[in-house]
């Protein structure tokens, strides 16, 4: 599972949407937008890790999201 899946499954769960949690992360609507379509190739470390500790994700979910941001970021 991607990142922005994980967001949009947190949004969910906590009955948020996407400016609210945006203003949780302190980031704009846009930005969480843009991450639950996919787009993650401008997503700091920093970012992912407050993202991933604010969704509480179990260790094989943070592996797994860790697994495809690093896809996204390494070009081969």
């Amino acid at each position: 599972m991607e990142l922005g899946e994980y967001s949009k499954r947190f949004r969910a769960e906590n009955k948020l949407s996407q400016t609210q949690l945006a203003e949780k992360l302190d980031y704009n609507s846009s930005y969480i937008s843009l991450i639950e379509n996919g787009w993650t190739e401008r997503v700091t470390f920093e970012k992912f890790c407050q993202m991933v500790a604010l969704f509480n994700l179990s260790p094989e979910e943070c592996m797994d999201c860790c697994r495809s941001y690093l896809d996204n970021k390494v070009s081969v």
